[in-house]
């Protein structure tokens, strides 16, 4: 009997945002997951025994903070080894957030830039576009004056997009439209 071959969760060419993190089944009771991560294929030359990969138990996860090319098989003792299912996972850093967001504002603002990919690094820059090079995110930035705050998310090698919020700061008239398509600014508002 040949031990069915497993199936991949979330399927192959799924971007993550976050780690990456892929269960690993074999409809074949009791099989036993041999994978790998770096594109070599896995083997098991005793049934029920990985040569090359990982063991992992049957419906186990495989996680990662990068791209990567998952391929795992099934094996049991007296049974033939399944085929090879194979993924490719990108991995993608997620655009850093403004809080509080772009807009029209009274009084100097303390920016604070948040990313949803745990443990990514935040860059940012003033009215440049920033780089994984540029100024290291690590407290709320003091914004006193009109400009545009950038920001870059970072994460072994990757690189969300670059992203900026425009503040404006100082007394506007009234009806002056903020950088918020849907308000308005008027003397001494703060939006």
């Amino acid at each position: 009997q040949t031990v069915a071959t497993p199936t991949l969760s979330p399927p192959n060419g799924t971007v993550f945002l976050f780690t990456t993190s892929v269960v690993i089944t074999s409809t074949t009771p009791s099989a036993t997951i041999c994978y790998t991560t770096d594109g070599s294929t896995p083997t098991a030359t005793t049934p029920g025994t990985c040569l090359n990969g990982t063991t992992l138990t049957n419906g186990g996860s495989v996680s990662g903070s990068a791209a990567e090319t998952i391929k795992a098989l099934g094996t049991l003792v007296g049974d033939t080894n399944s085929g090879v299912a194979s993924g490719v996972y990108a991995f993608q850093v997620a655009i850093p957030q403004f809080s509080p967001p772009s807009n029209m504002y009274t009084t100097s603002q303390s920016v604070t830039i948040t990313t949803r990919s745990p443990g990514a690094a935040i860059y940012y820059s003033v009215n440049a576009q920033p780089t994984c090079a540029s100024t290291p995110y690590s407290i709320p930035v003091t914004v006193s004056a009109t400009e545009t705050l950038y920001a870059i998310g970072c994460l072994s090698g990757y690189a969300s997009t670059p992203v900026g919020a425009i503040y404006n700061i100082g007394t506007f008239a009234a009806g002056t439209p903020s950088t918020d398509d849907n308000a308005y600014c008027g003397a001494g508002d703060v939006p």
